[in-house]
């Protein structure tokens, strides 16, 4: 089991189960940007290697990847570790149109439950030279930009209400992960992680920067033990920010910070900048919400109706083809459908199923 305790704290108490982190407020986790000079990159003028970086937990891909992929389009990202993405056994698939797809490498179990991935831009590709599967919790990519590698790793850390075995034997595969990058290896460890650092250093110097968010927990003092055992920081810490742009996490009116990105305390320099990107694209917890009532579509006139409207509003010869068919699909199932009051909302894309999917397939190929 990994040692615990290194700075002689006392352990904390185990808190009770924590919501899931698929409820994510303010969507996009983490997003380092990270740049080092006397590389090699084509296309720049200035030498050198810019690459940008994302963790989200996405909550699941079920139905939703286009959506996910799209938006770290917009975003520029270059490579994504994912969580949550909720896809059966291991693999890899290219996702998206040519010209704009990324390629995703996940690690899941039998059940399709929670799982992990990274997202990689297609372009980079061919700089992939390594994927290893560890665990549904852990996995790891390598690249190499010309003379320069970069591993990293991808970690979706145990809730709070899980058994200490298991955040243990969690953070063991995550350091032997770690064990594997080489001498001069540029390395992150990028993920959900289930844990609070807390605000203040309180012994952790070298580890934690000063500027987290709230207090400190079980799972936060394991994560902050990890990294000091293995000369890590907690790059989210040294970048002073507002607390909206720290807060990864959010349900019941609180937010708070437990996404992190991890890098050698030696190559902290090279980090641009970390920070929190609120999006479209999110899981919420929420109250009385409204949602659209797709299960009329079941009947044949309503499927009908909501066939002939899509066909009106939906333009595919506009630029943002996307944008311009979700909210032609949106709008007609508004009208054709309505909407009711439900306990909870499931995401901004619960209302995609199997009965508006085949009514769109039905209207993209023109058929009657």
């Amino acid at each position: 089991m990994m040692a615990r305790n290194l700075h002689g704290h006392q352990p904390a108490q185990r808190l009770g189960w924590a919501a899931p982190a698929l409820l994510k407020e303010n969507g996009a986790n983490p997003h380092p940007e990270m740049c080092k000079h006397g590389l090699l990159d084509e296309g720049r003028l200035d030498g050198r290697l810019r690459v940008r970086l994302a963790s989200w937990n996405v909550g699941s891909l079920r139905g939703r990847a286009t959506e996910v992929f799209e938006e770290l389009r917009a975003r520029r990202v270059d490579v994504c570790c994912l969580q949550e993405v909720r896809w059966r056994g291991h693999g890899a698939r290219m996702l998206g149109v040519k010209g704009r797809r990324f390629k995703l490498w996940w690690s899941g179990n039998d059940e399709g439950v929670g799982g992990v991935g990274v997202l990689v831009k297609e372009e980079l590709c061919e700089k992939l030279i390594e994927v290893r599967r560890k665990s549904d919790r852990v996995m790891t990519i390598v690249l190499a930009f010309e003379e320069e590698v970069m591993r990293v790793v991808c970690g979706y850390g145990p809730q709070s209400g899980r058994a200490m075995e298991e955040k243990e034997t969690f953070y063991d595969k995550m350091a032997s992960e770690w064990d594997l990058q080489g001498i001069n290896e540029l390395g992150l460890v990028m993920g959900d992680f289930n844990g609070h650092v807390g605000k203040l250093i309180d012994g952790y110097e070298g580890v934690h920067g000063g500027n987290g968010v709230g207090e400190r927990n079980v799972e936060g003092r394991l994560l902050l033990e990890f990294c000091d055992a293995k000369n890590l920081c907690v790059a989210n810490t040294w970048f002073r920010k507002t607390e909206t742009r720290k807060l990864t996490y959010s349900a019941g009116g609180h937010g708070t910070e437990i996404d992190f990105v991890l890098v050698d305390r030696g190559s902290r320099k090279y980090l641009k900048d970390v920070k929190v990107i609120p999006g479209e694209l999110q899981h919420r917890l929420k109250g009385g919400t409204e949602r659209r009532r797709v299960w009329k579509l079941k009947e044949d006139e309503a499927r009908a109706s909501f066939k002939d409207r899509v066909g009106e509003l939906v333009n595919t010869a506009v630029p943002d083809v996307w944008t311009n068919f979700k909210d032609g699909v949106l709008t007609a199932c508004d009208e054709v459908c309505g909407k009711s009051r439900g306990r909870r909302d499931r995401g901004d894309t619960w209302w995609w199923n199997e009965e508006v999917k085949e009514v769109v397939q039905t209207v993209v190929r023109g058929e009657d």
